[in-house]
């Protein structure tokens, strides 16, 4: 009976040895689960860091791969408007105007450390009339200006900052200006110095210095 017993109680000892190592096998492989995701997720920042630079210098011959621009649909432009915070701009790369106002914003964006303007080119959104489109186009009623026909449309290029869902500034002067001239003709040195610097004051008002400034 006592031998017995002291087989019973070895065998108990030996299944909590068992749980034991097992709680510690499934701690370590939950450990390395963690690191594989951590790892894994990094690699992919790293594979995906630059990605919508490298296409925007594609989209856009006159802008470098050194760039701040980050491509967002119509649903990501909405939402900004509602109730966030950024630099939009709106334009497309068949037009040459865009390209030449995205230069300039680039280069005030770069001189006064802005990391990021979010783009959204709303060409086939404004052609096929989506919903989300006019909802953005109602949100910018009092900014954007009428055709001939009386209809409001965004027009490009077209540059809007938000802060806290309100607009701080607002500039789409070249999108009613191209009738009569080409962004060659029009976009003289003094010019684009002068768009320059109402871009960098308009970036120093969005982080929160004096200057700032609508056209």
């Amino acid at each position: 009976m006592l031998n017995l017993s002291r087989y019973v109680i070895i065998f108990l000892q030996g299944c909590e040895d068992v749980k034991k190592r097992t709680i510690i096998d499934i701690i370590i492989m939950i450990l390395l689960l963690v690191l594989l995701i951590f790892l894994g997720t990094r690699d992919y920042d790293k594979n995906n860091e630059g990605k919508d630079s490298k296409r925007f210098d594609k989209d856009y011959s006159m802008v470098s791969s050194d760039n701040v621009f980050k491509y967002v649909a119509e649903e990501e432009v909405l939402d900004i408007l509602n109730k966030g915070n950024g630099i939009i701009f709106m334009g497309f790369k068949e037009s040459q105007w865009s390209n030449y106002y995205a230069k300039l914003l680039n280069e005030a964006a770069l001189s006064t450390n802005i990391s990021e303007i979010y783009y959204y080119d709303f060409l086939m959104d404004r052609e096929k009339k989506s919903i989300i489109y006019n909802k953005i186009v109602d949100m910018l009623k009092n900014y954007l200006t009428k055709d001939d026909m009386g209809v409001v449309n965004v027009k490009s290029p077209c540059l809007i900052i938000m802060k806290d869902g309100n607009v701080i500034s607002f500039d789409d002067e070249t999108s009613i200006t191209k009738a009569s001239v080409t962004p060659q003709d029009y976009w003289t040195p003094d010019k684009m110095t002068e768009k320059k610097q109402l871009f960098e004051n308009m970036f120093i008002s969005y982080q929160g210095g004096q200057n700032g400034g609508e056209e």
